[in-house]
């Protein structure tokens, strides 16, 4: 996944916006629960746990989302030697 972003990104796919917030931010966003904890709260596995992870992990996204405002970081400049 990571390198299917950078390469939209390379090849300037818009929006840009969503995929550097997935670079810098969403991909290393868990959700409050891991299947083992869902699996012993009574989750059935299969499609159910499937939802209940991507319904976590949106939940996660969009706190980060509220309490960040919208700008993307600033990365450090890189000077051309």
């Amino acid at each position: 996944m990571e390198q299917a972003v950078a390469m939209a990104l390379a090849c300037g796919l818009q929006p840009r916006r969503p995929l550097l917030r997935w670079c810098l931010c969403w991909r290393r966003l868990q959700p409050r629960q891991s299947a083992q904890q869902l699996l012993a709260a009574g989750v059935p596995s299969g499609p159910e746990l499937g939802r209940q992870l991507r319904a976590l992990r949106i939940e996660a996204i969009e706190a980060v989302e509220q309490r960040t405002p919208d700008t993307i970081p600033a990365s450090r400049p890189q000077h051309l030697s």
